[in-house]
């Protein structure tokens, strides 16, 4: 598989793992999960990169790694439950951000 360029506010070493090429979008999303005392947080993200198999959401507050989570797509109402796979916190000049992974894969769910 071929490696493609990076988003510039999350450089990786691990594109060659992905099992899939992901596509530039801008889709609004909203991401529900639980901490580990049982508390629910939800926020608003911005998807900037979609495939079948997840994404990348630009958020201020990522969760932590490995949790799992419920995003909706605030466009279509759709929801899927993802897992959280990578975490990039927000720097003075870059925003912060998580990778998900989807449970199941959906083709449909960014709407491409």
């Amino acid at each position: 598989m071929a490696s493609q360029q990076p988003h510039p506010a999350h450089p990786s070493r691990h594109d060659d793992r992905r099992r899939g090429t992901r596509t530039p979008i801008e889709v609004v999303v909203s991401l529900s999960w639980k901490d580990a005392r049982g508390v629910s947080t939800q926020v608003l993200a911005r998807a900037v990169e979609g495939n079948a198999y997840g994404g990348y959401l630009e958020m201020a507050s990522p969760p932590p790694l490995f949790t799992q989570a419920s995003l909706s797509n605030r466009d279509s109402t759709q929801t899927i439950l993802v897992r959280v796979v990578r975490v990039h916190f927000p720097k003075p000049d870059v925003q912060g951000g998580a990778g998900i992974e989807f449970l199941s894969p959906n083709d449909a769910f960014w709407g491409l």
